[in-house]
C-alpha cells in the first residue's frame, strides 16, 4: 500500500515541479511520454532558476523538497479544515461552477396587512424568504430593511412577488401610500 501511495505522491509532485521548475520542459516530456526522476529531481534557488541536477533523486528526497516548498499543508486526501488546505484559485476563463444546496426541510407561510407606517413581517428563521402582495390589493407595496419608505423601498404591484436569500422573515419591511393591500410571505429552512 506505501507503493501505492508513493506513486500517487511522485505524480502529484511531478505536477507541482512542473510549476516550479517550468512547465514547457516537463510538459514536453509529459507529453512524449518519457518523464524520468532525474530530470524532475532538479534543484532550484529561491527564485526558482534551475541550478543543478539531482541524479541519486529519491521519492523521500522529492516528498522533502515539496514539503519545504509547500510548508505545513503537504496535500493528503480527504477533508480538510481550511489551515490545513491549499488555496485554490479558480480561472478566469473557468465555466459556470455548479453548486447545490441540501433539502430544504421546512415551509412557513403568513400574510399581513400593509399601512401607510413601515412594519416588520413576523419572526420565523429561513434561508429564503418570499414575499408576494395579493392580487386583490389596491396599493402598491414598498419594501426594504428596517427604516424602509415608500421612496426607498422596492416596488411591488399588486400580484407581484419577490424572493431574498435572509435568515429571518422579520427583516423584511413593508410599507404602502395608504390601507388596502396585504403581502403573503413564505419562509423555506
Amino acid at each position: 500500500m506505501k507503493r501505492r501511495g508513493d506513486i500517487l505522491l511522485l505524480a502529484f509532485c511531478a505536477a507541482l515541479l512542473a510549476l516550479a521548475v517550468g512547465a514547457h520542459d516537463l510538459g514536453a516530456q509529459i507529453a512524449a511520454g518519457t518523464v524520468n526522476l532525474r530530470t524532475l529531481a532538479k534543484s532550484t534557488t529561491a527564485a526558482g532558476n534551475v541550478t543543478s541536477e539531482n541524479t541519486s533523486a529519491t521519492i523521500q528526497g522529492m516528498h522533502t523538497a515539496i514539503a519545504s516548498w509547500m510548508g505545513a499543508t503537504t496535500p493528503t486526501v480527504g477533508q480538510k479544515t481550511m489551515a490545513a488546505s491549499l488555496p485554490v484559485a479558480i480561472a478566469s476563463d473557468q465555466g459556470a461552477v455548479p453548486v447545490t444546496q441540501g433539502a430544504l426541510t421546512s415551509l412557513t407561510t403568513g400574510q399581513q396587512a400593509v399601512t401607510a407606517t413601515a412594519a416588520a413581517l413576523p419572526s420565523s428563521a429561513a434561508k429564503s424568504v418570499c414575499i408576494k402582495v395579493l392580487a386583490a390589493g389596491t396599493q402598491v407595496v414598498y419594501y426594504g430593511p428596517s427604516g424602509a419608505t415608500t421612496g426607498t423601498g422596492m416596488e411591488l404591484s399588486p400580484g407581484d412577488a419577490s424572493c431574498l436569500a435572509l435568515d429571518n422573515v422579520s427583516r423584511i419591511f413593508v410599507i404602502a401610500g395608504s390601507t388596502g393591500s396585504t403581502v403573503a410571505w413564505e419562509a423555506k429552512n
